[in-house]
C-alpha cells in the first residue's frame, strides 16, 4: 500500500479548489471560543484533581485518564498558540503560557521556533518535529517504540528541545514563576490533602511517559507513509503525508479536543482557527477533494498506526 499524496501534492490541490475569499473569512481569530476551551480544560482538571484529592483512592485511575486527556489537549493548545489565538502577540502568548504551557514545563516561543519547521520541511531533514513519527514499526517494532515510549525514553528526549544552554538562557523569570506557580502550587495541593505521591503519578510521570506515546501514535497516524520503512529518507525530499481524521467520541476526546483531527485542513491553510477547521473540512468535502485523495482520511489513530505496523514485501 502506498500514499498518493507523497510528495503533498493533495495540499497543493486542495489550496487550487479553495477560493481565497471563503478562506480569508474563516481566517478571522475570535476571542470567545479561546475563553471557552480555555475554561473546559481546566474544568476537566479541576474535575480530575477533585477526584483524587477528595473520593475514595479506587477512583485514582479515573483522574488519570482524565489528566492524560488534558495533557494531550495542553499541547494541542500551545500549537495552536503557536500559530495564533489573539490578534496581540503579547497576549497570545502570555495566554498560552499561563494556561497551557508552563504548567508542562515550556513555553509558546520555544514551540514556535521548531514547530515552524515542520509546516515548511514537513518530512524532511530539516523538520524538526519530524522524529516524532519517523519510527521503523513495521512488525514487532511496533511493540519496541510503544515500550520505550511507556518507560519515558522519548518522553525525556523531549526535554532537549527545550533544556540546553541557549533554551535556558531565552526563558524568561516571569516564565520561569508560570511553571513554579503552577507545579509547586499542584504539589503543595497534594502534600495538604496527605497525598503527596499523586502529583508524581498523576502529573509528572504521565507526562513523560502515557502522554508522549499518545502524541506518538497520533502524529504517526497523521504523517507517516505506509512505506515509510522502505523509503531511503536521503533520497526522499518528502518523506511525510498528512492525514484528516474522523473520530469516535472517545478518540476525539483524548487525541484531537481542538478540532486537532482536521490535520489536512491545518496543514493546508495554517492561518484557518480551530473553531473553524470543521467548515474547512466541510468545504473540502463539497468541492470532491476527499473523493480525489481517500487516502488523506481516516477513522481512528489506533487503527492507522495498526495498519502502518504491518511489514510490507
Amino acid at each position: 500500500m502506498s500514499d498518493k499524496n507523497h510528495n503533498l501534492d493533495n495540499l497543493k490541490a486542495g489550496r487550487e479548489l479553495c477560493d481565497q475569499t471563503f478562506i480569508k473569512s474563516i481566517s478571522n481569530l475570535r476571542p470567545f471560543p479561546v475563553l471557552l476551551g480555555t475554561f473546559l480544560i481546566w474544568l476537566q482538571l479541576f474535575t480530575a484533581w477533585y477526584i483524587a484529592l477528595k473520593l475514595n483512592p479506587v477512583f485514582i485511575p479515573i483522574s488519570l485518564l482524565i489528566i492524560v486527556a488534558c495533557h494531550q489537549a495542553m499541547a494541542l493548545w500551545i500549537h495552536e498558540g503557536c500559530h495564533r489565538l489573539f490578534e496581540n502577540q503579547k497576549l497570545n502568548d502570555l495566554w498560552v503560557d499561563f494556561f497551557f504551557a508552563t504548567p508542562l514545563g515550556t513555553t509558546v516561543s520555544k514551540y514556535r521556533s521548531h514547530h515552524m519547521t515542520h509546516h515548511a520541511y514537513l518530512g524532511s531533514e530539516k523538520d524538526e518535529d519530524k522524529w516524532e513519527f519517523a519510527f521503523n514499526i513495521r512488525g514487532k517494532n511496533l511493540i519496541l517504540v510503544m515500550l520505550k515510549s511507556l518507560i519515558g525514553i522519548y518522553g525525556f528526549k523531549t526535554i532537549s528541545k527545550y533544556v540546553n544552554k541557549k533554551a535556558i538562557k531565552e526563558i524568561q523569570f516571569l516564565r520561569i514563576l508560570m511553571s513554579a506557580f503552577w507545579n509547586l502550587g499542584l504539589l503543595w495541593l497534594c502534600i495538604l490533602h496527605d497525598r503527596w505521591y499523586l502529583y508524581f503519578l498523576l502529573w509528572l510521570i504521565p507526562l513523560f511517559t502515557i502522554t508522549k506515546c499518545l502524541i506518538i501514535v497520533r502524529v504517526t497516524a497523521e504523517h507517516q507513509p505506509h512505506d515509510y520503512s522502505i523509503n531511503n529518507p536521503d533520497d526522499t525530499p518528502h518523506i511525510g503525508v498528512v492525514r484528516t481524521t474522523l473520530p469516535g467520541w472517545l478518540n476525539k476526546w483524548i487525541f484531537y479536543q481542538v478540532n486537532f483531527n482536521y490535520h489536512v485542513e491545518h496543514h493546508m491553510f495554517p492561518s484557518v482557527p480551530f473553531y473553524n477547521l470543521p467548515k474547512l473540512h466541510k468545504y473540502l468535502k463539497e468541492k470532491k477533494f476527499y473523493d480525489i485523495f481517500p487516502e488523506s482520511i481516516q477513522n481512528s489513530p489506533i487503527k492507522k498506526l495498526k495498519e502502518l505496523s504491518v511489514k510490507t514485501a
